[in-house]
């Protein structure tokens, strides 16, 4: 028998004692990568969808 506490409402990320969460952007992005050769041709080489939001900023050092 395995004991399970928490809720399960969405996946949290954490990063450096912070929480946060996965949100879907409202309009993707797109990470174009140009070829040394070729100066004028860009390529698509990521699509970005979605973004991890943190409840609060990190406190200053």
């Amino acid at each position: 028998m395995i004991e399970l506490q928490g809720t399960l409402e969405s996946a949290g990320i954490l990063a450096r004692q912070r929480i946060g969460k996965e949100v879907k952007l409202q309009k993707s992005l797109i990470v174009l990568g140009r070829d040394a050769e070729n100066q004028g041709i860009a390529q698509i080489a990521a699509v970005i969808r979605k973004k991890v939001q943190f409840r609060a900023r990190p406190m200053r050092v």
